[in-house]
């Protein structure tokens, strides 16, 4: 696995963390006397001023405090791009060979949608909050267009539903990065059509068609991003996600139907057409909306 891949998913999170969190919120309040406000601002050694002085120091400022949301509901659409044997083989060029002797998946590129809900354990720990969600990928090896592959084409479906944590490391700002891992179960099936010979020393062509039977696999997501908030209804979100759809679970089964078989991702001797150890291992890239309820708001004009 390519080092720097990994290097860059590590500086993102940081980068994001640095760019939401760099600066303090001001903490404003009201007091007893109508025309004064307090204000405690890290930046001012004052802690009460008048409005007239305040209008010299901060002229025609407005002032809005809000809080965590209560629950969010995100929905994504996204890129995805295979890595391991999800990645068609050696080089990144699809092989019908390597691919019937179990050494890839044959597909590597994709496209997918995501709908996640998000709510904080508490309001003491607001940053922190418990993930729900439910996602569809679909991926090909005709690189998202109609042209066909001269060794055929190969399809997967793959359906999940997952439970996690996430970090949003400033929930009430504007600005929210976050990073979160989820673990998933999985539902993973495709199909494949390509030409092949019957044998080595038969030069006959034969047309192959097989199903992969939806196969139960139990994997982990780790997440990172930013939200953006428009208003306190709505927000943008930008993200990227790092997959390992099988790491539990995996299996070579034999079937009585040798054109309708399970996924085949494990290595057995003696072993089986497409069987071998493979890791359905991908990154999405994600943009989407996101539906904030229960956000409270409050502005100060000074």
């Amino acid at each position: 696995m390519n080092i720097k891949f990994f290097t860059i998913l590590f500086l993102i999170p940081c980068f994001l963390y640095l760019f939401g969190c760099n600066s303090s919120p001001y903490n404003i309040s009201e007091t007893n006397n109508p025309d004064s406000v307090s204000i405690n601002n890290p930046q001012d050694t004052a802690n009460a001023k008048t409005l007239s002085e305040l209008n010299k120091l901060y002229p025609k400022r407005n002032y809005r405090i809000r809080s965590s949301p209560g629950f969010t509901l995100q929905v994504n659409a996204g890129f995805n791009y295979g890595l391991a044997e999800l990645n068609s083989n050696y080089q990144t060029v699809y092989q019908t060979t390597e691919f019937e002797s179990g050494q890839n998946f044959g597909a590597r590129k994709g496209f997918g949608m995501l709908a996640m809900g998000k709510i904080p354990l508490s309001q003491d720990y607001s940053n922190i909050r418990l993930t729900f969600l439910g996602a569809f990928n679909y991926f090909f090896n005709t690189a998202m267009s109609s042209k066909v592959d001269p060794n055929g084409t190969v399809k997967y479906q793959v359906y999940s539903v997952g439970i996690g944590l996430e970090n949003s490391f400033t929930p009430s700002y504007k600005v929210k990065p976050y990073f979160g891992a989820a673990v998933l179960f999985n539902m993973i099936g495709g199909s494949t059509n390509y030409i092949t010979t019957v044998s080595a020393t038969d030069t006959t062509h034969m047309s192959v068609g097989i199903k992969f039977k939806p196969s139960f696999r139990i994997g982990v997501n780790i997440t990172t991003g930013v939200e953006y908030l428009i208003n306190k209804n709505l927000g943008l979100n930008f993200g990227i996600n790092l997959t390992s759809a099988n790491l539990l679970l995996k299996s070579s089964k034999t079937s009585d139907d040798p054109n309708n078989i399970p996924l085949r991702d494990k290595r057995i001797d003696p072993s089986l057409p497409f069987s071998g150890y493979k890791q359905f291992l991908y990154t999405t890239f994600n943009i989407g909306l996101n539906f904030y309820f229960g956000i409270k708001e409050k502005a100060f004009h000074i």
